[in-house]
């Protein structure tokens, strides 16, 4: 997001916020409100997405799922509006996350895939493989291991061409690690092994404990499937030891859900219960009854093992409650759903009305109201543009300026009603032959016209001119007050060459028009080609 033009109080909150992102709660919601209020009140849609975005990130890493939603949803809403693509990506993704947590994969589905149409519109490459990677998440749950792959493959391709993105190391050790576990649940080993050698040879040394904290838990699957119950327990205990009560739940509860379900067939008790005393509080203060459910499933499945009918009975009751509550929560989640595609679908219609009257603004603001033809204005901003090239690519340029002979005289005697006819058909003569030719056309003022003609040569610029001039004959209108023709013709001045170092589109303007004055003075109905330093190779049209 540029902020360069917001005032000095506003780039200190923005700077507050992205400093202490994921290591001051306090900080980042305090600043984070200021932004929006101040966003609301200046009615910012930047300020107030960039606020929204950052307070549900925070509330994100608290597990306070309510809050967490609350705040992407409007994020998504504004920072659309604003056309913060980056921003709005990154929302669809958490989105999909907080979707796929709440046991609605199809709702998740559909967040991802439009954070990836985002991506792929607007070139963010690196947030796209993010979100394939929990794409791939979502596919290795559903065991659609080979989608899954696929996915897994596609981001890891992309990160490898991005090696100085700051989180390189650990979106590549998450790529990887996700990728052996799926392979692990196909029962393709040795593959799996590669991988989760890369995870420790590559990308070990600079993880943090959370994510060495996930990998164990794909090692203890690994060696759990291969018999090596040594190091299986030692990773186990790595778990034990190092396990946070603050655990970001929705990123690694999959991960520990499926290391309890081994724990639970090899009697790692107390490893067990660790973990399970660690995601119940957690899922329970998130919110999301679908975890809080799955937690349940595992504690009456170490109840029924044990025999523990009293504990089983009670936890089996708490599962009903909470099966209840959780239809009740897709409904309102789903609710919410349509409410935001529904917002966004009303920002979609406003930015393309908007669109469209800015298209009509600036086609007005570039077009002769009366030929259709492009203005001064439009002449003078493609004329740097196309000499600029030209200079580039030593390619040659032809201007050529053209006027109605004797107009005044027409305009005097037919009208100007009749005046205006007769511009707008030799306009669109030569707007065709523009076309033909791949040149451009303008309206300079009054009866005058500019064409330039790009990488033509001198023998195809004058094959042009008196083909023009001979189309503006062909119209046959009338002029009894001509003294060329008793019909209307026009007088042609053309300058034509490769622009030097020093050579700009005036310059170029102003030889085609001394070229007209030239041949003006010889004869109408004609034309005069030179140089843009207008002594040499002169040549005129033959009638």
């Amino acid at each position: 997001m540029e902020y360069c033009h917001y005032n000095g109080t506003v780039q200190h909150w923005i700077d507050t916020v992205l400093e202490n992102r994921e290591k001051d709660a306090k900080v980042v919601l305090k600043t984070c409100d200021d932004i929006i209020e101040y966003g609301y009140k200046t009615d910012d849609p930047r300020l107030i997405g960039f606020g929204c975005y950052y307070s549900g990130e925070t509330y994100y890493g608290l597990n306070d799922g309510v809050h967490f939603f609350d705040s992407m949803a409007e994020a998504l809403t504004y920072l659309d509006r604003a056309g913060e693509w980056e921003l709005t990506a990154r929302c669809y993704n958490y989105l999909g996350i907080w979707a796929e947590g709440r046991g609605n994969p199809i709702v998740a589905l559909d967040y991802y895939l439009n954070g990836i149409k985002i991506c792929e519109l607007h070139d963010l490459t690196v947030i796209d493989a993010v979100i394939h990677v929990n794409l791939g998440m979502q596919y290795l749950e559903c065991e659609h291991y080979k989608d899954s792959e696929e996915a897994f493959l596609y981001a890891y391709q992309i990160l490898e061409k991005h090696p100085e993105e700051p989180n390189y190391e650990a979106y590549m050790f998450c790529i990887c690690g996700n990728m052996a576990e799926g392979l692990i649940m196909q029962n393709r080993m040795g593959d799996a092994k590669k991988y989760l050698d890369i995870v420790h040879n590559r990308f070990g040394n600079s993880a943090d404990m959370i994510d060495l904290l996930f990998i164990s838990c794909v090692d203890i699957a690994y060696y759990h499937k291969a018999g090596d119950e040594k190091k299986r327990d030692a990773c186990i205990q790595f778990i034990y030891e190092n396990i946070p009560d603050n655990l970001t739940v929705l990123d690694f509860f999959d991960d520990f859900y499926r290391c309890c379900l081994i724990l639970l067939d090899t009697e790692q008790d107390e490893s067990f219960w660790r973990i399970v005393e660690v995601l119940e509080p957690q899922v329970i203060n998130v919110g999301i009854v679908n975890l809080h459910l799955k937690v349940l499933s595992l504690k009456m499945k170490y109840y029924r093992r044990h025999g523990q009918s009293a504990e089983y009975l009670q936890a089996a009751g708490l599962y009903y409650e909470l099966s209840e509550r959780n239809e009740d929560e897709k409904k309102g989640m789903l609710s919410g759903v349509i409410t935001l595609k529904n917002n966004l679908e009303h920002m979609r219609k406003a930015r393309m009305k908007a669109e469209h009257k800015n298209v009509i603004l600036k086609k007005q603001s570039e077009q002769d109201p009366l030929t259709h033809l492009a203005n001064r204005y439009r002449l003078r901003e493609y004329s740097e543009e196309v000499f600029r090239y030209s200079r580039q690519h030593q390619i040659p340029v032809a201007v050529e300026i053209l006027d109605v002979d004797y107009f005044k005289e027409y305009n005097d005697n037919y009208g100007h009603q009749a005046g205006d006819n007769c511009l707008i058909s030799i306009a669109k003569v030569i707007k065709n032959l523009a076309e033909e030719n791949h040149a451009f056309s303008a309206r300079y003022g009054g009866d005058e016209f500019v064409v330039i003609y790009v990488n033509i040569s001198k023998e195809e610029i004058t094959a042009c001119a008196e083909k023009l001039r001979k189309r503006v004959l062909e119209l046959e209108i009338e002029h009894q007050y001509s003294k060329a023709l008793p019909l209307v013709t026009v007088s042609q001045g053309l300058c034509w060459g490769i622009p030097g170092e020093n050579n700009r589109g005036k310059d170029f303007l102003h030889a085609a028009d001394n070229m007209l004055y030239r041949v003006k003075n010889i004869s109408r109905n004609n034309y005069c080609i030179g140089g843009v330093d207008e002594t040499e190779d002169v040549s005129f049209g033959t009638l």
